[in-house]
């Protein structure tokens, strides 16, 4: 691990042990370094710390440290596999009394930080009492304290989490007061897991949106984890239009995976009216071939499949409860459309193993009988039969017919 000497005119504490002084740095998994004494830092390097120093600097600088993880010390801070030997711990160094926490803030959410926001002790419900044992409001100021200081992704978003299961009346108007000092879509991520479910799902939408303008080209991936984080806990009503927006400028080959699953995990046939114009009307719509190269290596129909562009929408397609009646219209539209039916079907067959956009068993997906379109469907993929040179799509069609018992309830 990386250190470094700290200004010897410093008069700073060390973090963990709260008696020397903090004589040098040392680099953490993750945030600001560790400001330590000498001591303490070839502790931390040993995965040696005592129980308190543990706990101060878990506190001090969040959960998710692997130095400072499970795979080390216990949920009371006891080392694991200490590389190091030690005297035992004196009683100011040992893991302190519940009473040591009841009614300090400070303190308490440091365990809470320490332990995740989860209560890990044998006893159970022991945080619960802590945080019910804090005078009014001083949970409150503590995390604001806590947020206004230089911190790491982990320990923003536990702050947030810990707001939003403990604060209790005061969870709302908090976590509406964090909106303003979002600065990345890191910050908006966090603020936004936080606040469904306690803030109105409206207002969390309507905030949201502007935000996503503003970190889209420097951030796409974070924003679209932002709009499929939306689209599985917001009302569908709320978080399906503004995945669509998010979307609608973009053309079929332009959508990653990640971008398509925030669509399907709404689960919302208003998908399937936008998917048609996506496929057909504005993008000119898909080939039968595949999107990515086929190598040397994929000699099977599933490694195949996966990389075709067709198959992707099928899922999506399958996702957003498509009935019979709009698959048989696509089976006898434009090519895009007849191939996005195709990857539903085999979707919705469970014939294909590898479910790159949605997870069919997890998911329960299933087309409602409707036996008068079924029956003209299946004729109409038969008529296509011999109709691609794509040996893909060929396969596929085969598949589906031979098993089209699978489509049924």
């Amino acid at each position: 691990m990386l250190q470094g000497t700290l200004s010897p005119k410093s008069e700073e504490v060390c973090e963990a042990c709260h008696t020397h002084r903090a004589e040098v740095w040392v680099e953490a998994d993750e945030g600001p370094p560790y400001h330590v004494c000498r001591a303490v830092a070839e502790r931390v390097e040993k995965k040696a710390l005592f129980p308190r120093e543990w706990l101060n600097l878990s506190g001090a600088h969040g959960p998710c440290l692997r130095e400072l993880g499970e795979e080390f010390y216990t949920f009371t801070g006891e080392p694991i596999q200490p590389q190091m030997k030690t005297a035992p711990p004196s009683s100011e160094k040992e893991f302190p009394p519940w009473d040591w926490f009841r009614g300090d803030a400070r303190r308490t959410l440091g365990l809470a930080l320490a332990w995740e926001g989860e209560d890990q002790s044998e006893e159970g419900g022991v945080l619960e009492e802590l945080m019910a044992s804090l005078p009014e409001g001083a949970l409150r100021d503590e995390l604001d304290r806590r947020m206004a200081e230089p911190k790491g992704d982990n320990l923003r978003a536990n702050l947030l989490g810990i707001a939003s299961r403990f604060l209790g009346a005061l969870a709302r108007p908090w976590l509406q007061t964090q909106w303003e000092s979002i600065k990345s879509s890191d910050d908006l991520f966090d603020v936004v897991h936080a606040s469904l479910g306690i803030v109105a799902d409206v207002e969390v939408v309507q905030r949201t949106r502007p935000l996503i303008r503003q970190f889209e080209e420097s951030a796409p991936e974070r924003t679209r984890m932002v709009i499929e984080l939306i689209c599985r806990q917001a009302a569908p009503d709320l978080s399906v239009p503004l995945a669509l927006e998010y979307l609608d400028n973009s053309a079929p080959s332009d959508l990653p995976l990640s971008a398509l699953a925030c669509l399907a995990e709404a689960r919302d046939p208003r998908v399937l009216d936008r998917m048609e114009r996506w496929l057909v009307s504005r993008h000119g719509g898909l080939t039968s071939v595949q999107d990515d190269p086929l190598s040397s290596n994929d000699n099977t129909f599933a490694q195949a499949l996966v990389k075709t562009e067709w198959y992707k929408w099928g899922q999506l397609a399958a996702a957003s409860r498509l009935r019979w009646p709009r698959l048989l219209n696509w089976l006898r539209g434009p090519t895009s459309l007849r191939l996005a039916g195709l990857g539903a079907l085999l979707c919705l067959a469970r014939l294909a193993p590898h479910q790159t956009i949605v997870k069919v068993a997890e998911m329960n997906l299933v087309i409602p009988p409707d036996p008068s379109a079924a029956a003209e469907a299946r004729r109409e993929l038969q008529s296509q039969r011999g109709r691609y040179t794509d040996k893909v799509v060929a396969d596929a069609i085969d598949l589906v017919l031979k098993n089209w018992h699978k489509l049924q309830p």
